[in-house]
């Protein structure tokens, strides 16, 4: 993120989404695949 000169506040913001998304399914996001879209849709 920072090699694409993200804002402080855009990094926070996709680190707390990747968060949120880790704890809907109670596990790491890098073990999940369709479930992203079901997490979408939600």
């Amino acid at each position: 993120m920072q090699a694409r000169q993200l804002s402080p506040h855009t990094r926070r913001a996709y680190v707390d989404t990747v968060a949120r998304f880790a704890r809907h399914f109670g596990r790491s996001p890098a073990t999940l695949g369709e479930e992203i879209h079901a997490y979408r849709v939600y």
